[in-house]
């Protein structure tokens, strides 16, 4: 008996050493979050020094505290707690704990911060009691905070209040839980929105505390808010301009969770979400939406003055763990140091210091601030998912910086709306179940106009849903107009949120951004697909001309079905800050706004002249987040022509500009408006064309295949229009930099200028140059047959005659038999056929995009496939016939320009010229066949083809294509640096199908050198047969692109590197080679093909911008050195080396 009781005694030992050791192991693991109890001494070294900026709003959170505890601490009653929104409590405590940690010398803030949580902790819950059981935000606030607070001071509270403070996070936790795996809220299922970051960090802060001390039972929490936030990232990898639909004010909420956890998931699960495109996009939406004077920020969608939370921790956390160039850390000083102190621009006090605590912990003082650069190398910036183009953000508040903003694009940006229309993304979404644009406006086509950085005409801000209360059009009469009858606005307008979850999905469309040389701006719009197609919309365009930094004139151009009812429409124009008062200019009504310096004003007049008289509502109360929030706004009304076009200009104006003259030109038509305002002693004639115009048309008025021209004396700006460059006369490529020279002239897709004059030669990664490579092969050879003769006696004549014929053989090997002339240099009598060389952009053309299969011209399809001007398909989709069968493998024979084949001819001239017939002659059957029917239906019949000749079989007959387009055709040459290119098609890593398509396309394209006459075998062409396999590719690979440039006309190069590295600028300076101006949707679909992760080309690994550079990693050293051998003339002309 006496054994067993001391066995029982020995047990009980044991048990209470464990949990003496749990204990002890709880206390030692906290805090944990975000830094450990070794980094606290750092921390409070760093409030000292390199972080006192940060420490000082600290502080002055824990002296408030302390100042004024009955207005910051919890009240004692749960009715008092739960009778308002309470947000506050949760965001407050993290500010106060985090002082705490930092000064814990200070005894009342920690009993503060003690009696602060333990009335928390007495709530039964932490809802608002008018919303309970329906929106779970409040507790998600509340629980952020309350489980930050306990893991930052763990070690000082006692372990009785440590245990009630545990119960209660389990509960929470557990109530998030439930109502997360049952889908029971809206932020269970929109995986994007601005409350599923915030109710999910809070349930995964609370799981990762609980864990602790109990992993078994905070595991299921962890991993549900784990993969919410994973799914949210795959979202996110689709939105690839950084932008949040929601505006400004709500995506600094969204971000301010998820900053936090890609900070926690790289900390303590190994996932890093750093690389994340949207990510790194991220901080220009904070840069470029914000106002000169970095204290507002653009009001798109439901909105404050400026950001709810942050922007700052957000800010230095890009600039820490993303960015790492200054350009986060600078914006954050410019808004920390600017920060209003009063209202309304002041931060409501239940956000003031929400983000401060993760503001100092982020915040890397290693890194300089620098003032950021946009990526465009201008003032313009455009969200081409968001729909949004800013002008003038992130500038200092002075006379000049000038703010414009314009949007139009679809509801909840354009992938989403891709995502619901086309149901992607099947496997986590499900149409719009799992997305809520609730906070969006009816607001296509809206702008913002801040000359000077003053407020001039704003948006309404945080408001019912209402058309009216954006500066867009509504139209009248309507019989079904559900609110403002007999007026009716844009789809999903009339309740609090908007009623968004409509298909298609409900769009505007910004057609065109552009800037001349001397800073003139043009944006136009297209909204009639934000309307109800019952309305008989055809075309509601609006087109922004910014002429200097206080002058703007806007253009309305309204096009109705001859069906359509209505009769007039309503344009609005909203100051959220000051009155309008009534103004006249020339006999023209207006409007204006007063500050110091002098009025800034704006007047409108139709198309006939006549200026309808507006009417003006100031400080009108709406509906707001708590309270009613005031607006003013000017509204005018205008009668609309049954049949053509109803044009308004409207003209705003600073205090330093005077118009002496305005009209509409008599040249206008339903076409084209001819606009003339003289300013300040200066004539602008404006000719705008009609953005649902054909691309020929456009090119016969305008001169080019852009939308606007403003002429200002003898100077015409084509806006959209690179600079045009002068003819090249390849008869006066006399030597090879000239050569050189004119290749890179032909690179359109680079916004970079590739040096040009000679350099050292290249390098295979670090090692010497070929050539040097070169001469040391040759020396080691002579010597090693030098030794080899004198040990078999060769005479001195045997001897220095094999030195001679192997000095010869090699150095004509290694140095000379590398590429072919890919441009002819001429010698003596220049005998090139068609030698200048220029693009043509005042006609309409025929796209033709040639590459090597292989070399991602693919990615065209982005840009061309939802074109407005263009029918685009591939040699893939709609066989090209020939006499003998179909071109459908690579093939290099060239045709003779009067000898090609017959059928192909006829069958490309009926294409040119008759898109109609040509459609109808096409196979049946054939999807893609039938979109092109149905989009030239929508085009009325008016069309340009762009066909991507993927094969490469028609890459040597680019003379006779042109023979039989004439000079309609536009040559696109895709092209892809060497190495990657024959590393894609050598390497020995794939598997499966995508190793057997790889060896039949290698296949194919080695095989076919032997021409039946009449085509022949170009002379680039003759010398493919001899060598393995890399070697034969790269000996293609030159022959291949130079006869395109010896053979092609009217061409650009685009390399398949600048495509995939900067693919805004190179679809842009696509679209200007051929005269033209890119949509924003098309920037997208390029920008989202080439970062979403989601594209892959042929049997290649999924395309992402390490797809460039890829040989580097994967290619033998020996392969490098043959492909600079045979190509490295060709590669340093295309900036290759």
């Amino acid at each position: 008996m006496a054994e067993k009781g001391e066995d029982r005694s020995m047990k009980w030992l044991l048990l209470l050493l464990c949990v003496c050791h749990l204990i002890n192991v709880s206390d030692a693991n906290h805090p944990m979050l975000y830094f450990t109890s070794e980094d606290v001494p750092k921390l409070r070294h760093k409030a000292k020094t390199t972080h006192i900026k940060i420490a000082k709003i600290l502080e002055e959170a824990g002296r408030s505290l302390k100042e004024d505890e009955k207005l910051y601490l919890p009240p004692e009653s749960f009715e008092k707690f739960g009778s308002r929104w309470n947000e506050l409590y949760g965001n407050n405590l993290c500010a106060f704990a985090m002082y705490c940690l930092l000064n814990p010398q200070d005894k009342k803030a920690f009993e503060l911060v003690q009696l602060y949580m333990d009335r928390m902790t007495s709530y039964p819950d932490w809802y608002v009691t008018s919303s309970r059981n329906v929106d779970q935000v409040p507790i998600g606030h509340s629980l952020t905070g309350y489980a930050t607070a306990l893991d930052f001071l763990y070690p000082y509270f006692s372990k009785s209040r440590v245990k009630h403070y545990l119960k209660k996070i389990r509960t929470e936790v557990e109530a998030l839980y439930q109502i997360l795996v049952k889908k029971r809220a809206g932020w269970a299922k929109q995986f994007i929105h601005n409350h599923a970051p915030t109710n999910v960090l809070a349930m995964l802060l609370g799981a990762m505390v609980y864990e602790v001390h109990s992993p078994t039972t905070a595991k299921p929490w962890k991993d549900a808010a784990i993969g919410l936030f994973e799914k949210s990232m795959e979202l996110y990898s689709y939105i690839v301009d950084g932008s949040c639909d929601e505006g400004v004010a709500y995506g600094s909420y969204t971000s301010k969770g998820i900053t936090q956890y890609i900070y926690l998931a790289k900390r303590h699960f190994n996932r890093d979400h750093t690389k994340l495109r949207w990510l790194r996009e991220h901080f220009w939406f904070f840069y470029a939406t914000t106002m000169p004077g970095f204290q507002r920020t653009v009001g798109i969608a439901d909105s404050n003055h400026n950001w709810f939370y942050g922007p700052e921790s957000q800010l230095v956390f890009l600039d820490a763990f993303v960015l790492k160039n200054g350009y986060g850390n600078w914006l954050a000083d410019r808004v920390r140091s600017a920060k209003p102190k009063n209202p309304p621009l002041a931060r409501s006090m239940s956000q003031r210091w929400s983000t401060v605590h993760t503001e100092f912990l982020f915040y890397d003082a290693s890194i300089k601030a620098v003032r950021p650069v946009l990526p465009s190398n201008t003032s313009l910036h455009t969200f081409h998912d968001w729909g949004v183009v800013t002008y003038g953000g992130g500038q200092y508040l002075k006379k000049g910086n000038t703010f414009l903003s314009f949007k139009s694009g679809a509801v909840h940006g354009e992938a989403v709306a891709d995502i619901v229309n086309y149901k992607l993304l099947q496997h986590i979404v499900n149409g719009w179940t799992n997305f809520n644009a609730g906070h969006e406006h009816p607001d296509q086509n809206s702008f913002v106009f801040a000359p000077n950085g003053r407020y001039f005409v704003t948006e309404a801000l945080y408001s019912p849903k209402h058309t009216y209360l954006n500066n867009v059009l509504t139209f009248a009469p309507s019989e079904s107009s559900k609110c403002s009858p007999p007026w009716e606005g844009q789809l999903g307008e009339c309740s609090k949120w908007l009623a968004y979850k409509q298909e298609p999905v409900p769009r505007g469309k910004i057609i065109s951004v552009t800037m001349s040389a001397d800073n003139i701006v043009h944006i136009a719009g297209e909204s009639a697909n934000a309307y109800r197609e019952e309305l008989g919309i055809e075309s509601a365009q609006r087109s922004l001309f910014l002429l200097n930094s206080e002058a703007l004139v806007l253009i309305d151009s309204v096009y109705l079905d001859p069906e359509s009812d209505l009769l007039r429409a309503s344009a609005y124009f909203h100051n959220i800050m000051h009155s309008f008062h009534p103004y006249r200019h020339l006999g023209l009504q207006g409007a204006q706004v007063i500050y110091p310096e002098g009025p800034y004003a704006f007047f409108w007049l139709r198309d006939d002249g006549i200026s309808p008289t507006a009417q003006l509502y100031n400080q009108q109360a709406n509906p707001s987040e708590y309270k009613d929030r005031t607006t003013s706004f000017v509204n005018v009304t205008y009668t609309l022509r049954g049949e053509g076009v109803t044009r308004m200009a409207y003209v705003f104006i600073g205090p330093n500009t005077k118009v002496q003259a305005v009209s509409f030109d008599k040249e206008s038509n339903n076409d084209v408006a001819c606009f003339k305002i003289v300013m300040n002693d200066i004539e602008y004639k404006i000719t705008l064309a009609s953005t649902s115009l054909p691309l020929d048309k456009r090119t016969k008025l305008l001169r080019f295949g852009g939308y606007a021209t403003i002429q200002t004396g003898d100077t015409i700006r084509h806006m959209g229009l690179a600079a045009k460059p002068e003819p090249t006369n390849r008869c006066d490529v006399t030597d090879d930099v000239k050569a050189l020279r004119f290749v890179r002239s032909l690179i359109s897709s680079s916004n970079q200028t590739i040096m040009i004059e000679p350099e050292e030669e290249p390098t295979v990664a670090t090692q010497t140059s070929s050539a040097s490579q070169s001469y040391l092969i040759i020396v080691i050879a002579l010597i090693f047959i030098y030794l080899f003769a004198r040990r078999r006696s060769f005479s001195r004549w045997k001897l220095l005659i094999a030195l001679m014929l192997t000095w010869c053989i090699l150095s004509w090997y290694y140095l000379c038999g590398s590429c072919p002339q890919e441009v002819e240099v001429r010698r003596s009598v220049c005998e090139i056929v068609e030698p200048i060389e220029s693009n043509d952009v005042h006609r309409p053309a025929t796209v033709i995009i040639a590459s090597l299969p292989g070399s991602g011209a693919e990615l065209l399809e982005s840009i061309f496939y939802n074109s407005s001007d263009f029918l685009y398909f591939t040699s893939d989709d709609v066989k090209i016939p020939r006499s003998t069968g179909v071109s459908s493998e690579y093939e290099a024979c060239y045709w003779p320009k009067d000898r090609g084949d017959p059928v192909t001819a006829g069958w490309l001239r009926v294409m040119s010229t008759e898109p109609l017939l040509f459609l109808n002659n096409l196979p049946e059957g054939n999807s893609r066949i039938e979109n092109l029917r149905r989009k030239l239906r929508q085009m009325k019949k008016k069309a340009r083809f762009a066909v991507n000749l993927l094969s490469g079989y028609w890459n040597s007959k680019v003379t006779w294509l042109k023979e039989i387009l004439e000079k309609n055709m536009r040559l696109i040459v895709v092209v892809r640096d060497p190495h990657d290119w024959i590393h894609s098609l050598t390497r020995d890593d794939l598997t499966g199908e995508r190793k057997i398509e790889q060896a039949r396309m290698r296949k194919f394209l080695l095989s076919k050198f032997t021409c039946l006459p009449p085509s022949v075998l170009p002379r680039e062409f003759q010398n493919i047969k001899k060598g393995n396999d890399v070697e034969r590719l790269s000996k293609l690979w030159v022959a291949s692109i130079a006869s395109l440039i010896r053979y092609g006309r009217s061409m650009q190069i685009v390399r398949f590197e600048d495509l995939v590295s900067n693919p805004e600028v190179a679809s842009t300076k696509i679209y200007q080679g051929l005269g033209m101006t890119i949509s924003v949707p098309q920037i997208n679909k390029i920008t989202r093909a080439v970062r979403s992760g989601d594209t892959r080309l042929g049997h290649e690994d999924i395309l992402v911008e390490k797809s460039v550079g890829q040989w580097h990693r994967g290619m033998e050293y020996a392969d490098a050195f043959v492909v600079e051998r045979v190509c490295k003339n060709l590669m340093r002309k295309l900036g290759y080396l």
